[in-house]
């Protein structure tokens, strides 16, 4: 599926560069299982100062999405449960509590995953010197030999139906 959103972050801690925004982006989009397309950041050139710190981000990227018509028991078994936070990806640092917290909402209402762990309350966080996570259920590619499993079971769950 193809999507097309915009996230104005707001008020991050520190400014970033529009290249490391560009490449967090494509990390995380990379580790949830989605091919971006296009990540353009805007405002986010260090000469605007306290302004830097509120950019903006156009993102296209494709996700995986489930066919119609493969039982439920089939595509559950698709899914993957993916972990970010610092170092996974490895350009998520200590430092993008924050900027995680302000894409996660945009991002999950884009996607067909599901958060089933967060703890991105940054400033505790930051006082108690723990690392940030998200954890959520996302479809996963499939491989040849999976997709091989996959056809084979949904083969059998229909020939038994009948």
């Amino acid at each position: 599926m193809a999507h097309d959103i915009v996230i104005d972050l707001r008020d991050l801690p520190r400014a970033y560069s529009c290249d490391e925004l560009r490449r967090k982006l494509r990390d995380v989009l990379l580790a949830i299982g989605s091919r971006p397309l296009q990540i353009a950041p805007y405002r986010c050139e260090r000469a605007l100062g306290a302004g830097g710190r509120s950019p903006g981000i156009h993102l296209r990227f494709d996700t995986l999405h489930k066919v119609s018509g493969v039982p439920a028991r089939v595509t559950s078994g698709l899914r993957a449960t993916i972990r970010l936070g610092p170092g996974e990806p490895q350009s998520l640092e200590d430092t993008d509590c924050e900027l995680l917290r302000q894409i996660k909402g945009p991002l999950m209402t884009s996607l067909d995953a599901r958060v089933v762990e967060f703890k991105l309350d940054c400033a505790a966080i930051q006082s108690a010197r723990q690392h940030f996570r998200v954890s959520l259920q996302a479809l996963a590619p499939i491989k040849a030999d999976e997709a091989h499993a996959s056809q084979l079971g949904a083969a059998s769950l229909s020939s038994s139906v009948r």
